[in-house]
C-alpha cells in the first residue's frame, strides 16, 4: 500500500476492491480488483506467489450456498525472506485529475506513483459514478461544454462557499465557465438530472480499479458527480458464516470431516474432484491423504459421506429439528442451521465451535427459554463485489456471480473470492416463542395500532432484513422488532462489563414466525479478524446470576429515555428507511458496525411500553414486579 497499511479484514470492508482511501500523505487511491491479489510485481511484471494455499479458507458450508470453490485470504506483507514475502494489493491513482495553487487543473496517469518535483498538485474532490458501479474522472469539459481539444486551459476556483455553487469550473481558452451547483444530483421523474441537460448522457462504464481506463463495460445508466467521501460511493457487499461443525456417530466420517476441514487445500482439491471426476475421486483423494497420513486408509463410503456433509448447507447436527412449513430463502435456511446447532449447543469440533449450555436466572425464566454460552466460534465473511448509489441485494449465489465479473478483468481457472476468517465468542439468547404469542395475543389491538400494512412492507423489502417468503404478517414484524430491540439493550449493557466497545459486538439474528419451527435467536459475539480467540469477558457475563443482572438493568435502562417523551411517542416512522419506532441514539441505535440490520427495525415500546401505558410491554409484568 501507498505510505498507510491496512489491516487485512478492512479489505473485505470499507476498503475492499474498487473503494477509494486516502494514504497517508492525503492522496485519495482506488483499490485494485482481484487479478493480481496473489502475485507480486518486480517493477516492471507481475508474478505468482510460491504458494497460494498458505492463504486458503476451507468453508465448505458457505463454499455450497454461494457456489464459489475457492476462497483466500487477503495476502499480507513481510519482509521475511520465505516464501510469499513482499506480497502487496494494487492500488491507483484516482481521481486522476489534480490541481494547483492557482486553480490550473491537470490529469496524471491511473499508474503515476510520484508527481512532478517542484510543484504543488492536490487531488481533485469530485468523480462521477452511477448505479451500475462504474466510477469515473468528472467529465469536466463536458459539464461546462467546452469543446477545446487540449485539457491545458481548465481551471477551478473555489471561493468557499457553503455550497457547491460557490466552486467554478472554467476553460481560459474558449471562456466557458460553470459552476458544479447540482453535479451530485440525480434525475426525479420524467426531468432531466443536471448533467443529462448538460449533454452527458449515459455513464461510459469505466472500471479503475482493473487497470486503465480501457477497461470498459457498455452502460447506460446516467452519470452522477460526487464526492470522493460520500457514503454511497461505496456499499461492500458480503455474507458472513459461523462455522458449524457437522456431527456424525462413525468415527472414521468423523475423523475424515476433520481432515478436510483442517486442511483446505484437501477440501479445494476434494471438490474438483467430486465436481468432474465423481467416479475416480476417492481413488485420487486416497492418494493425497497419504501424503498426509501414510497409515490412514478409508472407504469410498467414508470419503464421500465425509465430503457431502462438510459441504452441505444443512450438516448433519445428530438431533432431529422440525422443519419448516413455508419455503424459505437461501440465506434464511442457511441461518436456520446456525440456530438449531447454537440451541441444541451441538460442538463437536471444540476446537472452531464450543457450545456450553447454561441456566436461565429465575427472574426471566418466564421470557426466555435458553441461554448458551459460546466459549469458541469461527466467523468467515466473504466479499462479494459492491454496489455504489444504492444497495443492490440479490440471492447469494447471484451475487457470488456477479462479483466475479466485476472483480476480474479476465475470469481466473478457478474461480475464487477474498475471505477472512476470525475467532471470538459470544452469548447465544432464545426468546420464549410461546411467551411471544401470549404477548401479541393479549395486546393485539394496541400492538397493531403502532403498525401499519405500509410498514410491514418496508421491513420485508428493506434489502438487509432476512424476511420470510411467505405471507407478511404483523405478527412477523412485532416478532422481528422485539428481539431487535432486545439484542440492542443487551450490547449497550454488555459493554459496561464485558472489556468490549460497543463497536467491537456483533449481533446475529435468528427470527421466523414460521409454525412449524419459529425463530427468536439472538447470538451476541465479538470475532476479531487479527487475532486467534477472544479476551473471555463476554462468555463470563452468560452465567446465570451476572446474566440475571445485567438484563435487569438493560430493561431499567430501556424503561425511560434521556429524550423521552419525544422518543417515546408514536408520531410515524423514523430512521433513514422510516423502520424505526421509539428508538434513538440514547436509548437504542448502536454503531452500525454492531448492528446487523443498519440500526433499522427498532422500537422500545414493545419491550417496556410507553411511560403512561407500561402493559403493552413485553417485559411489563417484570417491571411491575420491580416496582417501576
Amino acid at each position: 500500500m501507498s505510505g498507510k497499511d491496512i489491516r487485512i479484514n478492512q479489505l473485505i470492508a470499507p476498503f475492499g476492491p474498487g473503494s477509494i482511501y486516502i494514504d497517508n500523505y492525503g492522496t485519495p487511491l482506488i483499490v485494485g480488483g482481484l487479478d493480481h491479489w496473489m502475485e507480486r510485481y518486480d517493477g516492471s511484471s507481475w508474478t505468482e506467489c510460491e504458494e497460494k494455499n498458505e492463504f486458503l479458507i476451507a468453508e465448505g458450508r458457505l463454499s455450497t450456498l454461494l457456489e464459489i470453490p475457492l476462497f483466500y485470504t487477503p495476502p499480507y506483507y513481510t519482509y521475511q525472506d520465505k516464501q510469499n514475502n513482499k506480497l502487496t494489493i494494487p492500488v491507483m491513482r484516482f481521481p486522476t485529475w489534480y490541481t494547483n495553487r492557482t486553480g490550473e487543473l491537470k490529469q496524471f496517469p491511473l499508474h503515476r506513483k510520484f508527481l512532478p518535483r517542484g510543484e504543488f498538485w492536490k487531488p481533485v474532490r469530485f468523480v462521477a459514478f452511477c448505479k451500475n458501479g462504474h466510477i469515473t474522472d468528472f467529465p469536466w469539459k463536458q459539464w461546462i461544454g467546452c469543446l477545446c481539444e487540449s485539457d491545458t486551459h481548465l481551471k477551478i476556483n473555489d471561493f468557499g462557499g457553503a455550497d457547491l455553487n460557490s466552486i467554478r469550473v472554467s476553460c481560459t481558452n474558449c471562456k466557458k465557465s460553470e459552476t458544479l451547483r447540482g453535479a451530485t444530483s440525480r434525475s426525479s421523474g420524467d426531468g432531466l438530472s443536471p448533467m443529462q441537460r448538460a449533454g452527458i448522457s449515459k455513464c461510459n462504464g469505466d472500471r479503475p480499479w482493473l487497470g486503465e481506463y480501457a477497461c470498459k463495460e457498455d452502460c447506460n445508466e446516467e452519470l452522477v458527480g460526487a464526492l470522493i467521501s460520500q457514503t454511497n460511493l461505496y456499499y461492500s457487499k458480503q455474507v458472513s458464516s459461523i462455522f458449524i461443525p457437522p456431527v456424525t456417530s462413525d468415527p472414521d466420517v468423523q475423523n475424515m470431516q476433520k481432515i478436510l476441514d483442517e486442511n483446505a487445500q484437501l477440501l479445494g482439491i476434494a471438490k474438483n474432484l467430486f465436481a468432474m471426476e465423481p467416479d475416480e475421486a476417492c481413488d485420487m483423494l486416497r492418494i493425497k491423504l497419504k501424503k498426509i497420513h501414510s497409515n490412514v486408509v478409508y472407504s469410498d463410503e467414508v470419503i464421500t459421506k465425509a465430503f457431502r456433509n462438510i459441504t452441505s448447507k444443512n450438516p448433519e447436527l445428530g438431533l432431529n429439528f422440525q422443519p419448516p412449513n413455508q419455503s424459505e430463502s437461501s440465506l434464511l435456511a442457511y441461518r436456520r442451521v446456525e440456530f438449531n446447532c447454537l440451541s441444541a449447543a451441538v460442538s463437536s469440533n471444540q476446537k472452531e465451535l464450543k457450545v456450553l449450555s447454561s441456566k436461565v436466572p429465575p427472574k426471566f425464566a418466564n421470557y426466555l427459554s435458553k441461554i448458551n454460552l459460546v466459549n469458541r466460534l469461527r466467523e468467515t465473511k466473504v466479499f462479494l463485489g459492491f454496489d455504489r448509489l444504492e444497495p443492490n441485494p440479490q440471492e447469494p449465489a447471484i451475487m457470488a456471480q456477479d462479483a466475479l465479473k466485476q472483480l476480474f478483468k479476465k475470469r481466473p481457472d478457478q474461480a475464487w473470492l477474498p475471505a477472512v476468517k476470525s475467532y471470538g465468542e459470544g452469548v447465544f439468547i432464545e426468546v420464549d416463542n410461546s411467551e411471544i404469542e401470549r404477548w401479541i395475543t393479549k395486546y393485539k389491538n394496541q400492538l397493531f395500532e403502532r403498525i401499519d400494512d405500509s410498514f410491514v412492507t418496508r421491513l420485508a423489502e428493506h434489502w438487509i432484513i432476512l424476511e420470510p417468503l411467505g405471507e407478511l404478517t404483523k405478527e412477523w414484524a412485532l416478532k422481528y422488532l422485539l428481539i431487535h430491540t432486545f439484542s440492542h439493550i443487551l450490547i449497550k449493557e454488555f459493554v459496561y462489563q464485558c472489556g468490549y466497545s460497543t463497536a467491537a459486538l456483533k449481533e446475529r439474528l435468528y427470527i421466523s414466525s414460521d409454525s412449524n419451527s419459529p425463530m427468536s435467536g439472538i447470538l451476541i459475539y465479538t470475532a476479531s479478524g487479527d487475532s486467534e480467540g477472544s479476551l473471555g469477558g463476554l462468555v463470563k457475563l452468560g452465567h446465570p446470576l451476572q446474566f440475571e443482572k445485567i438484563i435487569s438493568n438493560a430493561i431499567h435502562r430501556s424503561a425511560w429515555c434521556s429524550t423521552d417523551p419525544v422518543c417515546s411517542e408514536n408520531l410515524g416512522a423514523k430512521g433513514a428507511s422510516l423502520l424505526n419506532l421509539s428508538a434513538c441514539q440514547a436509548c437504542s441505535l448502536l454503531p452500525e458496525t454492531a448492528c446487523e440490520a443498519m440500526n433499522n427495525a427498532l422500537d422500545r415500546t414493545l419491550l417496556v411500553g410507553t411511560p403512561e401505558n407500561r402493559e403493552i410491554g413485553f417485559f411489563a409484568e417484570f417491571l411491575e414486579s420491580e416496582g417501576q
